[in-house]
């Protein structure tokens, strides 16, 4: 069975492209309806590393935790051809 339309809604508020603040909620869910989350922005001059959590409200069950990480690269492949 499909399952019925929901609209989910968030803000997020980030303090000098380092640390984040969201939140969000979902309508028309039964389960699942709250999530709020922080991020870390760690630069290290071209490259950086980011650091993800967030908590979801499930109602009865409790909350999940979820945790991501990425290493991000920047660079140029060709340099001033002419």
């Amino acid at each position: 069975t499909d399952s019925p339309e929901f609209v989910a809604i968030g803000l997020e508020y980030s303090f000098n492209e380092t640390i984040g603040l969201c939140y969000g909620y979902r309508i028309n869910r039964d389960v699942e309806k709250m999530f709020y989350g922080v991020g870390l922005n760690i630069p290290m001059g071209e490259s950086g590393f980011n650091f993800d959590y967030g908590l979801a409200s499930l109602d009865d069950l409790d909350y999940i935790h979820i945790f991501s990480w990425s290493i991000y690269f920047k660079f140029e492949i060709i340099k001033n051809i002419f």
